[in-house]
């Protein structure tokens, strides 16, 4: 069962990252500061140390292991798992009548562990998102789109649901 959470978890984090990572890519091609790199000083001087300010900005944003973008997505992803499992507990805490027991803080609060711990073991630990990236990465573009419309799907549903939910506090 775990598994099968942790496939589709990283399947959205797949699809957020390259979605970001498309962002980022288009931003570049607006933001004044990569015309820097066609000024012929800052040119030779980023070519003595072999490199480029593309070269930078796309280590800085796109990188798998260290880039914001990854950083971006899987908070995206604890975000919208934070959001699916305190709308549950909302709606269990209003369908049994739990105000006795519980706040409607408190269990905003409670649900921030179950999603950190999804998080932790499907994504973080060795890991794991990098060999489920390579796996998508070999993927046909049809199945890629697929899990791009199932992920905005699932985000959207997310967030329908956590608005939703309020309307039983």
């Amino acid at each position: 069962m775990f598994q099968l959470v942790e496939f589709y978890v990283n399947v959205i984090n797949y699809c957020v990252f390259k979605f970001l990572n498309r962002l980022s890519k288009t931003i570049d091609k607006l933001n004044p500061i990569m015309y820097f790199d066609r000024i012929p000083r800052i040119k030779r001087n980023f070519e003595k140390h072999n490199t480029s300010l593309t070269e930078i900005v796309n280590k800085t944003w796109l990188d798998e292991n260290t880039g914001f973008n990854i950083m971006y997505s899987t908070a995206a992803v604890t975000f919208i798992l934070y959001l699916i499992i305190s709308c549950i507990f909302l709606f269990i805490y209003d369908f049994f009548r739990l105000e006795s027991f519980f706040t409607w803080e408190i269990v905003a609060i409670i649900s921030v562990i179950p999603a950190y711990l999804i998080y932790h073991f499907a994504i973080d630990k060795n890991q794991k998102y990098i060999l489920y990236f390579r796996k998508f990465d070999k993927k046909t573009k049809e199945i890629k789109r697929g899990y791009a419309i199932f992920s905005f799907l699932i985000i959207l549903f997310s967030i329908l649901m956590f608005i939703l939910s309020f309307q039983f506090i």
